[in-house]
């Protein structure tokens, strides 16, 4: 057997290998905070507000609260809030809300890149339905006081450092 026939068998396996062991659907990774837009378009009520997602495999749970900042006429659920429970499966998502005002369930879908979440909600046992989505709040990175404090005390050092540097070699 030739070297070129081997090494091409070779490619053809490990080509193989890598298509049969890669996953349909990689899951998308939604553990975070978010902000949350949920709408009831047939009374014209809008809730708005954060919620917190842990994820652990293909379990989902946190908390939420978004208050009412549209009234229409929905003022008897003035706040979706609660601890949230549900599951990831690949890029689709299901969960609920659990708080004072009973169940909210929730079910969408992810963005490939997990930054924008979409879909339907519904109160079980009742008319209130509607559509949701939410968006991954962008993590800013921040220095705490002493960074600063040290920062500025390098920066302060290595200006006094060449300001002598350069009186001495004009001197």
């Amino acid at each position: 057997m030739s070297n070129r026939s081997w090494i091409g068998k070779l490619i053809v396996l490990l080509c193989f290998g890598v298509v049969m062991g890669s996953p349909a659907q990689a899951q998308v990774d939604l553990n975070g905070a978010w902000d949350f837009t949920v709408q009831l378009p047939a009374l014209g009520c809008t809730w708005t507000g954060p919620a917190t997602f842990m994820q652990t495999g293909g379990t989902l749970a946190g908390s939420g609260n978004l208050p009412l900042t549209m009234m229409g006429g929905c003022g008897a659920i003035p706040v979706l809030a609660g601890t949230v429970a549900g599951t990831v499966t690949g890029q689709m998502v299901a969960f609920s809300f659990t708080g004072p005002g009973g169940v909210v369930s929730f079910d969408g879908s992810s963005d490939p890149g997990a930054q924008n979440l979409s879909g339907t909600w519904m109160i079980p046992g009742t008319a209130f339905a509607g559509t949701w989505s939410a968006t991954r709040q962008m993590v800013v990175p921040t220095l705490p006081e002493w960074g600063m404090i040290a920062m500025l005390s390098a920066l302060l050092a290595s200006g006094l450092y060449f300001l002598r540097r350069r009186r001495i070699s004009l001197a």
